[in-house]
């Protein structure tokens, strides 16, 4: 389920990424040349390259929604993966790192763990069938 499993990711802005973890970055910059960049890179490679992006202006405000969008369309996108998400079942979703990421994840019992919530949110649209 992480971000960095290799996968082909294409979140509508006419760059097809290597990973939901690149996705992810080239959607905090406004800068075209960077996406098609982290486009190239593997996930660990992008992640690190996203931390020195321009950020666009909004960042903060659009990272969850930023996050949802990667995650979407990794899963949406590939139906092996989806398989693996779905295999969850109900399960409560961690994002447990030894890296300090309170936000995204949960460190030493501690954080927000809004990877986790979007996996879940995601995992919950995949099993509603559609009407």
């Amino acid at each position: 389920l992480s971000n960095f499993e290799p996968c082909q990711v294409d979140i509508g802005d006419g760059i097809v990424y290597h990973s939901s973890e690149a996705a992810f970055m080239a959607q905090k910059t406004d800068n075209m040349d960077h996406r098609r960049y982290l486009a190239t890179l593997t996930p660990s490679k992008a992640k690190a390259f996203g931390q020195t992006v321009d950020l666009r202006k909004d960042w903060d405000q659009y990272r969850v929604e930023a996050m949802i969008n990667a995650v979407t369309a990794k899963f949406t996108q590939n139906s092996e993966l989806a398989k693996k998400l779905l295999e969850t079942d109900n399960k409560y979703l961690e994002e447990t790192n030894n890296w300090g990421d309170r936000f995204w994840g949960v460190v030493d019992g501690i954080g927000k763990n809004m990877l986790g919530h979007v996996l879940m949110e995601v995992r919950r649209s995949l099993q509603t069938p559609i009407e």
